[in-house]
């Protein structure tokens, strides 16, 4: 039986010639293209061998055009014309298109779908390489088929995957690129037919031609939750001021932003993707701050590297650090990087410091570069650098901060000037579990979860007290705090990440890239987080589940999307790791 004649009669081609035949014949070798519209039946075919049924969760009042190319390879469907293209869209239903053999043999098909949402033209989403429009949606499928034999493969053209850009042997599920190859044609042989659940059961692929998505474009929804998780696997992650990396269960060091001063661990002309650091294994914990890290290895010296301009890695140098370097001393337990100074714990709870003294960071008043210097006069629980100061906990819970105070994050009443004294900072009279130095201000969670901020931003203080610590609103179960430079965000014992501060390059991770002065806006993730890490102007979480997520700026890459671009991202995007 032939198609019926108003599948027929819907179906419009976007070529020369015009015959269905002719077409199908030309890009396939052999098999013809009918496109049955929404709401139509699929009638009755004479040994259809793949079938596509194509639906979207796109509203189909935002519905323009949807286009299907194929081919007998993934070139061949990027570069052939449109073989049927349908405008209607019925309750999330666009059409079926069914791909009939002329012969008796075996073979293989590539598909590519594209749909174009209203306001966008449908050539435009057809010709785009390697950026995609935000009104453009693009599937991809490859799969071989058998002769007499019919397979049912559905292909969902999905809101997450607006201006996603996937290579053209890839196709986007959810938001995160994947082979398009189906690798088991035994499951689209049932009614149901195969899937994307098909497509995800491994990883994302690698490589040139790996696509990742594209972040010239904003973004327009919240990650699918349900979608498998790939490059579940990270342990610990933490950001420096342009870039991130993160340990995974390998014990190895993956960085990924801003590759400059050999900041990710090697001479690397871009950072857009997570690389393995080469030569650090066995790792089992990454600190980062500023533009260097440190990664803890037992029995081992720490490796450290990054930029060394101040000798904050290789004390007495200003090369740059591009390969993973012994620390200065044997028994560190902690690695604690300013801007041009770093604070190393040793045993009995003293703390070393070296880099560039400026403003008495280093709790002396020795000029010029610093080698490793004498243990600080005085025992911190833990301490924290940062630009031209540091802070620490004393034995009694008590924070004490020094050095640079031009915007009052010493936590004194007066502010400017530099001070070697380090009273005790008043924060209603709890215990400090953690201290947070940055940029201009400070932050403390308190045994009991309490968090208090001091200094100012560019905000112009108002929602922390300029010298003055103030509690921050609305808190009282806070664990961790990660600070950017004009924003910050605190993780709940809950897994709920909250921001505040500015929001201009999507830093909030709120899904708006607006300002917010009170710890109330609730970042978009869709699990509880373990662990948050901040630089300049993004930050991230490590979830539970294992997966990291980032939001914010990505000037550097430093979101690991695969690109670098201007656009604020306000809603979190998973990072992907290569196989």
């Amino acid at each position: 039986m032939a198609p019926p004649r108003e599948a027929l009669h819907s179906m419009k081609m976007r070529s020369r010639p015009t015959n269905t035949q002719r077409v199908g014949a030309a890009a396939l070798g052999g098999i013809s293209a009918a496109l049955v519209v929404a709401g139509a039946s699929p009638g009755c075919y004479t040994a259809t061998q793949v079938t596509l049924t194509i639906v979207t969760d796109l509203p189909c009042a935002e519905h323009a055009t949807t286009a299907v190319f194929i081919g007998a390879t993934a070139a061949e469907a990027e570069g052939n014309p449109a073989s049927a293209t349908e405008a209607r869209c019925v309750d999330g239903r666009i059409g079926t298109l069914a791909l009939t053999p002329t012969g008796d043999h075996d073979g293989r098909v590539a598909v590519r779908v594209v749909t174009a949402a209203t306001g966008t033209s449908i050539d435009t989403c057809a010709a785009a390489r390697g950026v995609l429009p935000t009104g453009c949606i693009v599937a991809r499928r490859r799969v071989g088929y058998r002769s007499r034999r019919a397979l049912a493969l559905p292909i969902a053209m999905r809101v997450a995957c607006r201006g996603v850009y996937c290579g053209e042997s890839q196709t986007c599920v959810s938001g995160t690129c994947f082979d398009s190859v189906i690798p088991d044609l035994a499951a689209c042989e049932g009614p149901q037919g195969c899937g994307e659940d098909v497509l995800t059961v491994g990883s994302p692929p690698s490589g040139p031609d790996a696509g990742p998505p594209d972040a010239s474009v904003p973004d327009v929804s919240v990650p699918d939750a349900s979608a498998p998780c790939v490059g579940c696997d990270v342990t610990q992650i933490s950001a420096g001021d342009t870039f991130v990396c993160a340990v995974r269960t390998d014990k190895r060091v993956w960085c990924w932003g801003n590759p400059a001063n050999g900041r990710l661990g090697a001479v690397r002309a871009s950072g857009l993707v997570p690389e393995a650091v080469p030569g650090v294994d066995g790792v089992t914990g990454i600190w980062c701050g500023n533009a260097a890290c440190a990664a803890e290895r037992p029995q081992t010296r720490w490796l450290l590297w990054g930029r060394n301009s101040m000798g904050q890695v290789r004390p007495g140098g200003t090369e740059p650090a591009t390969l993973p370097t012994a620390a200065p001393l044997t028994d560190l337990s902690a690695v604690h990087f300013g801007t041009n100074h770093t604070l190393g714990k040793a045993p009995n709870n003293t703390h070393h410091c070296w880099g560039v003294n400026l403003d008495w960071a280093c709790k002396d008043m020795a000029t010029g570069q610093h080698p490793v210097n004498p243990a600080l006069a005085t025992t911190y629980l833990s301490v924290s650098a940062g630009d031209r100061y540091s802070c620490g906990i004393n034995p009694f819970g008590a924070v004490e901060c020094w050095g640079n105070n031009d915007s009052g994050q010493l936590g004194f009443d007066s502010v400017g000037g530099a001070s070697l004294l380090a009273p005790i900072i008043n924060l209603g009279g709890a215990r400090a579990l953690h201290v947070y130095a940055s940029f201009s201000r400070t932050c403390a969670v308190m045994l009991g979860g309490k968090a208090f901020c001091w200094g100012v931003t560019f905000l112009g203080g108002t929602e922390l007290g300029v010298g003055v610590p103030v509690e921050v609103t609305g808190v009282s179960d806070a664990t961790s705090i990660a600070m950017m430079r004009a924003g910050s965000c605190v993780l709940l014992t809950s897994g709920e990440v909250r921001c505040w501060g500015s929001g201009r390059k999507g830093e909030l991770g709120n899904g708006a890239a607006n300002d917010v002065l009170l710890a109330t806006t609730k970042v978009g993730l869709p699990g509880p987080a373990s662990q948050i890490t901040a630089g300049d102007a993004f930050a991230c979480a490590l979830l539970s589940d294992g997966s990291a997520w980032c939001w914010g700026s990505n000037t550097q890459g430093e979101l690991g999307l695969g690109v670098a671009d201007a656009t604020p991202h306000p809603t979190p995007q998973r990072v992907v790791f290569p196989k």
